[in-house]
C-alpha cells in the first residue's frame, strides 16, 4: 500500500527516534498496522490517521509518552487525537 507523504514523513522522524535494533521490526509492524487501519476505511494509501492509531496500537503504553513527544516534534497536533493525547 502507498503511503500520504505527510504520513511517510512522520513516519520516518518515529523511525530516526526509535532505538536501531528495534527499528527493522518496528517498520514492519508499523507499516502493516497502518495499512489494516486504512483498509477498514475503503482507502488506497496511509494517511496520518491511520499511522498515528498504528503506533498507539503497536508501541506499549509505556512508550506512550515518548511518542507523543516524537509525534508533536514532528509536527503532529496530538490534540486532534484526543484518545491519545494523555
Amino acid at each position: 500500500m502507498e503511503w500520504n507523504e505527510r504520513a511517510k514523513t512522520v513516519f520516518d522522524v518515529i523511525l530516526n527516534k526509535t532505538p536501531k535494533a528495534m527499528r527493522p521490526m518496528m517498520e514492519i509492524k508499523t507499516t502493516k498496522k497502518a495499512a489494516q487501519v486504512a483498509e477498514k476505511r475503503g482507502a488506497r494509501s496511509i494517511e496520518l490517521d491511520d499511522l498515528v492509531i498504528a503506533c498507539f496500537e503497536i508501541i506499549p503504553a509505556f512508550a506512550h509518552k515518548n511518542l507523543r513527544e516524537d509525534l508533536k516534534g514532528a509536527g503532529v497536533d496530538i490534540s486532534q487525537y484526543p484518545q491519545y493525547a494523555t
